[in-house]
């Protein structure tokens, strides 16, 4: 009952992204669970249409005993990665395009292991009429590292980025709200 992030395994968390190829069991929901505090992510569809923005919205559930469901409006607030990359590298962005794929894969994980991404947690609001959620530190936490998992495990397959997400939705009281890294960031295999 854990997850593999790269080479990290990473226990408090389970992931079943689909039914697709398996009997279907109700019983058990989809998403991304993090075990220690009952909270479950999955992906939600927008309510309303973005051509610029690199918008993502999902659903967290709250544990079973408490019955609540928000939504999670996320964005990538990080310009293009390749571009960083080849700005980093000292290339022109066709001069960096010019490199095999191989090397251009390798070169934005490189690059990705350094600095990471920085994701926006914009919104977090009550779907529908569900009850507020009860916040804490360690919620809030789990909330940082299941964006971070959404964003890059199934982008990048390497250890996890340095990455970090600026939650400044407004669903989540004063106290708890800043800029945070990924949780996992730097545990070793």
């Amino acid at each position: 009952m854990s997850l593999l992030w790269g080479k990290i395994e990473v226990p408090e968390l389970t992931y079943d992204p689909s039914r697709n190829f398996k009997p279907e069991d109700p019983t058990k929901p989809l998403g991304l669970f993090h075990h220690p505090t009952g909270l479950r992510l999955g992906s939600a569809p927008s309510l309303y249409e973005y051509w610029t923005e690199r918008r993502v919205d999902y659903f967290l559930y709250g544990p079973e005993d408490e019955a609540w469901t928000l939504r999670v409006v996320t964005h990538n607030a990080t310009p293009d990665v390749g571009i960083q990359t080849s700005m980093h590298l000292g290339l022109s962005y066709e001069e960096y395009n010019a490199l095999t794929v191989q090397d251009r894969i390798a070169r934005k994980k490189e690059f990705m292991m350094l600095r990471g991404n920085q994701y926006l947690c914009s919104e977090v609001t009550p779907e529908g009429a569900s009850p507020p959620a009860r916040w804490s530190a360690e919620r809030r936490d789990a909330l940082v590292l299941m964006i971070c998992f959404y964003y890059e495990r199934g982008i990048y397959v390497c250890d996890p980025f340095p990455s970090t997400v600026n939650m400044r939705a407004e669903g989540i009281p004063e106290a708890l709200r800043g800029t945070f890294r990924n949780p996992i960031w730097g545990r070793q295999a």
